[in-house]
């Protein structure tokens, strides 16, 4: 594995955090997971997908990983329809780990503040993310209790 780190004055989001390390990136698919999440997925079924993203940018461009909805985001954020990330349906939780190619971030300067969503709902709509509902152990850790909570459980 290859770790490389840009650094933030100010948290960017996932998207602005993502075109700040843009040149760090290269022009390959990429995986990103959020760092304040604990789960028992297995990365390496993201294989295909980024495979997929590499031979067709132009229609594949992302690959998001849902998870059921935690009591805290009961309303969940997007829907999933025969492989295809959707708005409409029963929704789900966005499960901070996706694959992307590097080009959607191309037009967001470095430094730009901006979250994922709304602004990656473009690429939904226009039909080109895929994705999966991963049903196994999966956690928020963003806050102090949700960390103590992880602790109990994992005890």
């Amino acid at each position: 594995m290859r770790l490389s780190y840009s650094h933030e004055e100010k948290a960017l989001e996932t998207a602005g955090g993502v075109a700040q390390a843009l040149h760090l990136l290269g022009d390959e698919p990429f995986v990103v997971v959020s760092g304040d999440i604990h789960t028992s997925f297995d990365y390496s079924g993201l294989l295909p997908r980024i495979e997929d993203i590499a031979r067709h940018p132009g229609k594949h461009v992302a690959h998001f990983v849902l998870v059921d909805n935690p009591p805290w985001h009961s309303g969940g954020d997007m829907g999933l329809h025969e492989g295809r990330i959707t708005r409409e349906g029963d929704k789900l939780t966005y499960g901070n780990i996706a694959v992307f190619h590097p080009r959607l971030f191309a037009g967001i300067a470095p430094g730009t503040w901006l979250k994922l969503f709304p602004w990656a709902y473009r690429f939904v709509d226009e039909g080109a993310v895929s994705g999966e509902h991963f049903r196994g152990d999966w956690d928020n850790v963003g806050t102090p209790a949700q960390l103590a909570a992880l602790d109990r459980r994992l005890a």
